[in-house]
């Protein structure tokens, strides 16, 4: 109403003035004039009461709208979906709280969006900005959604996958920013990625995998499955692995603890064997695992297997070549020429064709150790069987019997021409000069042959024989051969090793020497092994590995096993009266011994004649010599430890054996020989690190300690410290020394640990 009077003021204002009184002329003309005002005037009134209704219906339509809008921003300001409102150039003008996982608000605001986009995704983006930013007003979003990878300010190197929707905001008619509602679906990727990689997984793994219900019936296979069993996926799925696969090698007791361990523990792992398709059974490593759901009641169950049918046949063979060669030189050891000489002896027509073993030990080859170092003396075994196996028939055994001795047999040869060129050419080719390491080395050697039948009917007649022999060679100057004489003496007359070995007990000759057996994580001496020594008067050192055997052959290891074992005792007493502590000594218990049924007496009365404890004594037995009377050996061994002496197996490694056997012995501790330890170099042979890093391993699950021998070089030190062997023994740590020596080495070192405590 006050607008109608304003209205009506501006109205009157505008009208002409009135004509002077008395002119009367102009009235007609005015009072016209003044109607038409007057008609207008209403016409104004009109349309003002028109305009004030049309803004009361205005006023009460935009409280709904603007509630609306509040509405709208409202569900937006609580949307878990990301809302971004960008300018034509793409700086972002508005975010709701969703937009969090990206960043601080306040970082976000006013920031470029592709700055929060991965480097990948940028170019992606910017179409669907300039979709947007071009798109004609009014245009419909044809609700394509478009993923990007964000970048979130936090933490560094995470990212997020979104599901995009970008769509052009209007002002003033035109396009002027961009609306961006971004999804999160990264969850819904990563589970779909991990759904796709246990796919590809489940259709390529090498292993087999098997999926059953609770009740064992099968829902699916992968194609190892098939590969390994033989049977397809067609005849699989809804049988029970049972029908299908069951060797019958277990029995029942071994099915109840595997459902048992399923029920109570959800898993079960181990060995078992399987039958294939084709009836071939075979070993495999199987994981059997619960599918729980979300009550945790098990719903299914997964079953991956490994077949181990090939790993096993190339350990097999590994092993069995491991057991049967020399690492140093790769020539058969004495296991196997033992076993080819059994082969020949057992043929129909040995008989009549005959053969000749032939011993060979090097001459003075204790002296090129010693000058020259270990190294320099492997590099002439290796010569020396390089040259040996050139001279050597196709069809003989070539042999490295151990330490500086090799054996052959000479098949066909008996005659003693043939035997005395054969023997000719062999020294020949051993006496030529070799570099090795840099220097030029001259050696000779001493063989000694013994022929079938003439010389023995059985493997130890032979060996006896040969050994007879080349011990006359040896003390003929060496650097010759002498084949046996079938009166029992070699060819002068002179008496065999066996008289001199039975005179060099009654006389004094033997003696012990003892080798450290060390600490690797400090140095210290914690115990020594027993190692016999035999100084003849005239032929001077004579190297175990050439009396032993006699001594076994003979009969006379016995005596002189029992004279070792007192002799070591006694020693162990000495030295703890002088204040030398030594925790253990390790004293070879040879085959004929460990048989003897009197052993456990002269074992306790050696102990007690001495007054040591029997804790500290270690009997060591060589592995080999277990496997051929296990049962009854093992036996011994039990009723040994019952007195309280520990029970070593020597040269473990070598001998071949099985793990179930050596399960059922009663030991304390391994010896691993030194062949694994030849092959740690010189190019650090990672076949043979595995190898002594599993037989670490086995010696910690059995429970027993492990000492490594034949540890020469500090670069087999350093590996074997690292993966964990406690004690070795070795050239590197100590050569077998007098007892004096011994004592002074453990002063020594406790003198300097004193030191460390009090300079520490």
């Amino acid at each position: 109403m006050i607008a109608s009077l304003a209205s009506a003021r501006q109205f009157m204002s505008a009208a002409p003035p009135m004509p002077p009184a008395g002119d009367s002329s102009r009235e007609p003309e005015l009072n016209a004039q003044l109607f038409r005002y007057a008609e207008d005037l209403q016409q104004m009134l009109e349309r003002q009461i028109e305009l004030e209704a049309d803004y009361k219906d205005l006023l009460k339509a935009s409280i709904p709208l603007a509630e609306s809008r509040n509405q709208l921003n409202g569900l937006i300001d609580r949307s878990p979906d990301m809302h971004i409102v960008t300018d034509s150039e793409g700086r972002v003008l508005r975010c709701n709280p969703a937009t969090a996982m990206l960043g601080r608000t306040e970082e976000i605001i006013g920031s470029l969006l592709r700055h929060w986009l991965s480097p990948t995704h940028l170019e992606q983006y910017e179409a669907l900005q300039r979709r947007a930013l071009l798109a004609a007003p009014g245009e419909a979003e044809d609700g394509t959604l478009h993923e990007l990878k964000l970048c979130p300010g936090a933490p560094p190197g995470t990212s997020l996958i979104v599901a995009v929707q970008a769509l052009p905001v209007l002002h003033e008619g035109k396009i002027s920013s961009v609306h961006w509602i971004m999804h999160d679906v990264t969850r819904q990727r990563e589970a779909q990625f991990a759904s796709q990689i246990s796919s590809a997984v489940f259709r390529s793994a090498a292993e087999g995998v098997v999926i059953t219900d609770i009740n064992g019936s099968i829902l699916s296979v992968n194609p190892s499955f098939c590969r390994i069993t033989g049977y397809s996926a067609s005849e699989a799925i809804g049988r029970k692995p049972g029908e299908l696969l069951a060797s019958g090698v277990h029995d029942e007791a071994f099915y109840a603890a595997f459902w048992q361990s399923l029920r109570e523990t959800g898993n079960w792992q181990g060995e078992i064997y399987n039958r294939r398709k084709s009836g071939e059974v075979y070993p495999e490593w199987l994981t059997v695992s619960a599918v729980r759901n979300e009550d945790g009641a098990i719903e299914s169950f997964i079953a991956v297997f490994a077949d181990l049918s090939h790993i096993f046949d190339e350990t097999q063979q590994r092993v069995a070549y491991l057991a049967h060669h020399d690492m140093l030189t790769t020539l058969p050891n004495r296991l196997l020429f033992h076993e080819r000489l059994q082969e020949v002896l057992a043929q129909e027509d040995s008989a009549d064709n005959g053969f000749t073993v032939i011993l060979l030990d090097l001459d003075r080859f204790k002296q090129v150790n010693v000058a020259f170092g270990p190294h320099v003396g492997d590099g002439v075994l290796q010569e020396v069987a390089r040259r040996l196996l050139a001279t050597v028939h196709k069809v003989d055994t070539l042999a490295r019997f151990g330490g500086n001795e090799f054996a052959i047999i000479a098949s066909g040869m008996t005659g003693e021409a043939d035997i005395g060129c054969f023997c000719a050419k062999l020294l020949g080719a051993l006496r030529q000069p070799m570099a090795i390491d840099g220097r030029e080395l001259f050696i000779c050697s001493s063989l000694g042959c013994a022929t079938y039948p003439a010389h023995g009917h059985d493997e130890g007649a032979l060996l006896k024989s040969a050994a007879a022999a080349m011990y006359h060679a040896k003390t003929a100057g060496g650097n010759t051969y002498s084949l046996h004489d079938v009166r029992g003496a070699v060819d002068d007359g002179t008496l065999p090793m066996e008289t001199e070995l039975r005179r060099a007990l009654e006389r004094g000759q033997l003696r012990l020497e003892y080798q450290p057996q060390v600490a690797t994580r400090n140095g210290a001496l914690v115990g020594v092994e027993a190692l016999l020594r035999w100084q003849h008067p005239h032929f001077g050192e004579v190297s175990p590995e050439q009396f032993i055997p006699v001594a076994e052959a003979a009969g006379l290891i016995g005596s002189i096993g029992e004279w070792v074992l007192h002799s070591a005792c006694r020693q162990l007493a000495a030295w703890d009266d002088q204040g030398v502590s030594i925790a253990s000594m390790g004293v070879n218990l040879s085959p004929r011994q460990l048989r003897d049924p009197a052993i456990v007496d002269k074992v306790r009365a050696a102990l007690t004649a001495s007054g040591i404890a029997a804790a500290r004594l270690e009997l060591e037995v060589t592995e080999s010599e277990m496997l051929f009377q296990l049962d009854a050996d093992r036996y011994k061994l039990a009723a040994l430890r019952d007195l309280g002496v520990k029970i070593a197996i020597d040269d473990f490694g070598s001998g071949y054996s099985s793990l179930g056997r050596l399960l059922q012995l009663k030991i304390d501790r391994l010896k691993l020989d030194r062949c694994f330890v030849l092959e740690l170099e010189p190019q650090g042979d990672t076949r043979a690190g595995a190898i002594t890093a599993a037989i670490l391993s086995l010696g910690e699950a059995l429970g027993v300690e492990l000492v490594v021998e034949g540890v020469e070089t500090e670069a087999q030190f350093e590996l074997l410290s690292r993966q964990g062997f406690q004690v070795i023994q070795g050239y590197l740590t100590g050569r077998p020394m007098s007892p004096a020596a011994v004592a002074q080495r453990f002063t020594e070192f406790a003198g300097r640990s004193e030191a460390g405590c009090v300079h520490g």
